[in-house]
C-alpha cells in the first residue's frame, strides 16, 4: 500500500491514508472492505506525498485568506478615516 495526505481545506485537519493504487489525477482508497476513487485535488481536500506538502498547502490557503482580509481591513479603516474627516459644507 501506498501512504497519501490528505489536506482538507474545509476543516482544516490532515489524514494519513493508505492508498491502493493511484493514476495522475485519481487515488484509490479502501473504505470499508470497498474501493473509492477519489480526485487527488478537490475544491474541499487535495492528497500529497508528505506531511510536510500537505501541511504547506493548507498553511497557503489560510495565509491567501489572511491577506485578502488584510487588504479588506486596510480598504474599510481608509473609508472609516474619509467619514471622519468629513464635514459638513456651507
Amino acid at each position: 500500500m501506498i501512504i497519501k495526505y490528505r489536506a482538507k481545506s474545509y476543516m482544516p485537519s490532515i489524514e494519513k491514508v493508505e492508498i491502493v493504487r493511484e493514476t495522475e489525477k485519481q487515488v484509490v482508497i479502501n473504505m470499508f472492505g470497498v474501493e473509492r476513487r477519489e480526485s487527488k485535488t478537490s475544491d474541499h481536500s487535495c492528497y500529497f506525498d508528505t506531511f510536510a506538502q500537505a501541511r504547506e498547502y493548507l498553511l497557503g490557503i489560510v495565509n491567501f485568506e489572511l491577506d485578502n482580509t488584510r487588504a479588506k481591513v486596510d480598504s474599510l479603516m481608509a473609508k472609516r478615516n474619509k467619514i471622519i474627516e468629513m464635514s459638513e459644507r456651507i
